[in-house]
């Protein structure tokens, strides 16, 4: 199984020769003497416009806040009255419920301020699918990951069939400070359903502490 994640990764990264969009810029950075990498990955317009969707697709405000009651580090101070993406906050880091265009470019931002080599990498591609399954998705077997449950990877427990969609792949993982001396480590995917309309079928990983791999250092 880890080579057929090993040969899906591959794939994933080898559609870097896929060109434009009116999407933000992919960044290749050094701040603080780390790195800090974003790539957005699509061969045609329309791909684009799936992947803008994605970032733009938020949970449902009622979801975060079940999982901000059960979050292992609370949120500090009231939160907005819209939609967000955050559920939990380590010290001054917050951490995300879901993986929207808001979260992205806080951990950017995040990044860039960070002054003792940050480490940061987004990567989100859209491809068509004439018959999708969660299962197909590189991100559910990949080592470490948590897009459905915490624990085994035999049959995923909503493996529903889509046919004729798109489907957006997003991965992020960094190691950020959360104090002046200690790092946190987090790593936080998404899978988003698409039909060609760009209509929002289905979202996957999005969630609180289940859904979000951090590791205090």
């Amino acid at each position: 199984m880890k080579i057929i994640a090993s040969i899906l990764l591959l794939a994933f990264v080898c559609l870097a020769g896929c060109q434009s969009s009116p999407l933000p810029k992919d960044l290749h950075e050094r701040p603080g003497g780390g790195w800090l990498v974003l790539e957005r990955k699509f061969c045609t317009p329309l791909e684009a416009r799936m992947i803008d969707a994605a970032e733009r697709a938020m949970p449902a405000r009622q979801q975060v806040h079940e999982a901000m009651q059960t979050a292992t580090y609370k949120i500090v101070g009231a939160v907005p009255e819209e939609q967000f993406w955050y559920y939990s906050q380590c010290e001054r880091l917050l951490l995300p419920y879901c993986l929207s265009r808001s979260a992205v470019d806080y951990y950017v931002r995040q990044a860039r301020q960070d002054k003792d080599q940050p480490k940061l990498l987004y990567m989100a591609t859209a491809s068509y699918w004439p018959v999708f399954r969660l299962s197909d998705s590189y991100l559910y077997w990949l080592e470490g990951n948590v897009l459905v449950q915490p624990s085994g990877r035999e049959d995923p427990p909503d493996d529903q069939e889509y046919s004729d969609v798109y489907v957006v792949q997003m991965l992020l993982r960094g190691r950020l400070s959360w104090t002046a001396e200690r790092k946190i480590l987090i790593m936080k995917s998404r899978v988003v359903v698409l039909d060609k309309t760009g209509k929002v079928l289905a979202v996957y990983g999005d969630g609180g502490d289940r859904n979000t791999l951090t590791m205090v250092e």
